[in-house]
Formats: C-alpha cells, structure tokens, sequence
C-alpha cells in the first residue's frame, strides 16, 4: 500500500494544507457570494478561491465538512456545463473548450482536495471515526474523479493516464486500509467498478445523447460485477471471456482478459468479473430495464457486446488514398445520392462539405482525421457520406467510432454499409405524405442482404415496401430483426417479403 500512498503524495505535489496565500478568506462568504452568478462563473470562483480557502484549513474533518457544503452548488452549476459539452459541435469550438476547461479544473480540484486528506488520513492508525472520514474522502475523491472522465466522454475524448492511475491508487488505499467495500452508501467499490465499466462499455461508439443511459444502466448492472485478485484466480480452470485485466501500476482502465494474459500474480493487479452483468442481459433482464430506466436498445445491445471483452476486428487496416471528403446526415446523404444517380456534378453537390484525411482503410471502413471544413454535428451511428477524389462512386457509411484526444486530432471510424445506394419512396399512414428512404441493395456486412437507412421514427418496422436488388429484379421487401437507431437514423436489414416478381 506504500507504493500508492506515496504516488498519491507525489501527484499532489504539495501539502495542499500549507498554502497562506487565502488564509485571510473565509470559505463560506465565499461560497455566499456564489448565489445568482453563471454556472462557468460560480464553477471558476469555486476552483480559485473557495478550494483555495479550503485547503488552507488544517484540520481534515472539518477541510471534509467545507468541501461537503460545496457540493449544492455543485451539483446546481456543473451540469449546466456538461449539457452544453454534450450539445456542442465537434471539435469542440474555443468558447466551448473553455467551458469545458472551467468544469475540468472544478472537478480536478475538488478530486485533489479530497485526495489530500487521504494522504493525511492513511498514513496513520485509523480508529472507527478516522476509518470513516477516509472511506467517505476517498468515495468523494473517485466520484470526482468518475465525473472528470465523463466529462471527457461528452466530447468523445478519453481520459488520461494519470487519472487512471489516480484511480487505482485511491482504490487501493482503500482495500488496504479494508474500506474498500463498506456498506451500501458511500461504497467505494461499487464506484470503482462504474468506472472502469464506463470505460470497457467505450463510450466512443455510442451516440453523446444516450451517454447519461449508458452510466445509469451501469449503475443498476454493477452489482452484477465482481472484483478478483489475480493471486486468487486460475485462468486454466475459466473462461476467459467476460473477465478484464486490471494493473494497478499502469495508467489504463486494463484489457480483455482474453487479449492481455496473465503474465503477473502481484496482489496490486486485478481480475475485474463481467459475465454476471452478461448472464443479467441474456435473462431478459434489460427488458424490464429498457421499461423501468428508458435505457434505449442500442445501449443495452452496445454494453453486452463489450463486456464479452472479445476481439471485434475482421480485417488489418492499410492505407490507402489519403484524403477524403465527408458530409453527414440523411438530407445531404439524399442529395448526394439522387445527383449521382441523376448524373449531376458530385462537385456541386459537395460544396458544403469537410476535408479529412484517411489514416487506414480495410474492406468494410475507413479511419478518418478531420483537417478542415465544415463541422458537422456527428456522434456516433450517424450516416455520413464519404467521397474520395477522382472517384465516381459515394462511400455510404456509418459511424462506429469518435476519438477527440485533441483539438487538432478529431478522428473517426467508419463502417461503409454498401458501394450501391438508391433512393426509394417508403409507404405511409393514410393521410401522411410518403417518404424518402435509402435502399441499399447489397451489405457485404450482413451476409449481402438488403438494407435501409431511413430518418428515426418515419417507417413502421411491419410495413412492405418493394424496390429492386442487387439482381436489378423488383421484389418487396420487409425488415429484419436486425435494427439499429440512435435517435437520428434508423439502419434495418431487409429480407425478401414474397417471391421474386
């Protein structure tokens, strides 16, 4: 335990405790004078000078106590900054990166005060009231912790090594000083495990607007999660399937279990047990979810995937043409496709459009950098439209994956549904207007059956529709099992309704 506490110390940096510079202030005129301001600006004076006053407080319960008072307004400000994180273009414009900026440091101040009191706390002998205030200091500093990472996920970035380091740390103090699993309240383990369950769901694939059903459908699954030391487990008596890799002394959330290996038995290094969370799914249990916590399907569908810890890569990844040009959404991707089947200037039709640069293709996807252009408003399983220059044909493609590890680095992986597309009229209710729906007559992907991309909420999943496949022969057709909607787009796979006519 001596190696976390003292990295803890050392990632501090400082006896957060010493600082004069704000003894002349009280914390809570501060906290006073925070009514009535703007959420940014509450947030910012909250970081520079109420921690600031805070942390000058020698005595750790009473420093808890000042910390505990903040969290109202907290909770009053910050989700105020996430919403407009989550809502914003990407990536994300300056004005909007500074927002995110001022939620960061809060958050990442907020974790270091609370982790300075466990480094004072844990060096010592606990009786019950000290074992206590530790449990609670360390189940505040990961809950910050966790939010910091969320916040990072609202913009498809991904959290640092040192948080995850910092993570694993104050876990491990906290088994070791055996208050890792006390109680309901406040219980540290549970929080750690919604952690790096987050991380293992990989919020990258799935669309910003359902992040916040992604952590509440964590939140009721993570009793069904178990951790095990790797000293205890015998990975030739078990599958492998289910289970991550957890190592305490690198900055990671850990790996499948059936990718990284056992190679170490130290104590610090985890077997973190998923498949109760899978057997819970395959009971039907994300039914009564879906019912009782409005989870959409495709989350829960998302989730059971990931936590098979399996490898999902069918293809190794080349490169080829390097640049690229994208528009997204299904109006654009309707003009694209009615002006290359009418034969009009791709060119023209293109002109509001972004430049990117395609770090590795294989069979079925690309992966793209943005350079520059438009921004377009993309999360993941959106439809987008690729083109690459001197090409005649459109790239019709779904988004499977967003990394913004950076400002200059916005990237994304791509799934390309069908080199063939054409535009169908769908039937609708009596009284409504018919409507316009991209046919795709052959999907390397699903075994080369038919597919249909339409906007989310149009077309009744029993309705018939004819148009002709990849044969050129006109059958009608009606929707499969296989759905996929996140809210903008509806993707469905097709099958034949009748004999070919």
């Amino acid at each position: 335990m001596e190696a976390p506490l003292n990295r803890l110390r050392e990632l501090l940096g400082f006896d957060l405790a010493g600082d004069s510079r704000s003894q002349a202030h009280n914390p809570q005129d501060i906290l006073d004078g925070l009514g009535g301001l703007p959420a940014p600006v509450a947030l910012q004076q909250l970081h520079e000078q109420y921690l600031l006053a805070v942390n000058a407080v020698r005595n750790r319960l009473e420093r808890f106590n000042l910390l505990e008072k903040a969290q109202p307004e907290i909770e009053n400000c910050l989700p105020v900054l996430e919403r407009i994180v989550s809502d914003a273009i990407l990536p994300l414009p300056a004005k909007i990166r500074a927002i995110a900026l001022i939620a960061d440091n809060c958050l990442k101040g907020f974790t270091n005060a609370y982790s300075s009191i466990v480094s004072h706390v844990s060096g010592s002998r606990l009786d019950a009231a000290q074992a206590e205030l530790l449990q609670h200091a360390i189940y505040r500093a990961i809950q910050a912790l966790f939010r910091r990472q969320i916040l990072a996920y609202r913009a498809y970035a991904i959290p640092s090594p040192s948080s995850w380091q910092h993570l694993h740390d104050l876990y491990q103090i906290a088994r070791g000083h055996g208050v890792a699993n006390r109680g309901d309240d406040k219980n540290i383990e549970k929080i750690y495990l919604c952690a790096l369950l987050m991380a293992y769901a990989d919020p990258s694939k799935i669309p910003r607007h359902n992040l916040d059903a992604l952590r509440q459908s964590i939140d009721f699954l993570v009793p069904f999660a178990g951790i095990v030391s790797v000293s205890d487990f015998n990975p030739s008596h078990a599958s492998l399937m289910g289970r991550f890799l957890v190592n305490s002394e690198t900055g990671s959330p850990g790996l499948p279990l059936a990718r990284a290996g056992i190679h170490s038995k130290d104590p610090g290094n985890y077997i973190i047990e998923c498949r109760g969370i899978i057997n819970a799914l395959d009971r039907k249990l994300a039914q009564s979810l879906d019912a009782q916590h409005h989870i959409p399907e495709n989350v829960l569908v998302a989730l059971r995937t990931a936590m098979e810890g399996q490898w999902t890569r069918r293809f190794a990844r080349l490169r080829f043409k390097p640049k690229a040009h994208l528009i997204a959404g299904m109006g654009n991707a309707l003009s694209l496709i009615s002006a290359i089947n009418e034969d009009k200037s791709l060119d023209e039709a293109m002109s509001s459009t972004s430049d990117w640069d395609i770090l590795n293709e294989s069979p079925d996807g690309f992966g793209l950098r943005f350079r520059n252009g438009l921004r377009w408003q993309v999360q993941a399983g959106d439809l987008v439209v690729l083109r690459i220059p001197d090409e005649k044909r459109l790239h019709i493609c779904l988004v499977r994956r967003i990394s913004n590890r950076q400002s200059n680095k916005f990237d994304l992986g791509l799934q390309e549904l069908s080199p063939y597309a054409s535009i169908i009229q769908l039937p609708a209710p009596e009284g409504q207007a018919s409507r316009q729906g991209i046919f795709l007559p052959n999907l390397p992907a699903y075994d080369r059956s038919a597919g249909l991309l339409i906007r989310s909420g149009t077309f009744s999943t029993s309705a018939v529709f004819r148009a002709a496949g990849s044969d050129g022969v006109s059958r009608l057709w009606r929707c499969t099992e296989h759905v996929e909607n996140n809210g903008q787009v509806e993707f469905h796979v097709l099958k034949p309704a009748e004999s070919v006519t």
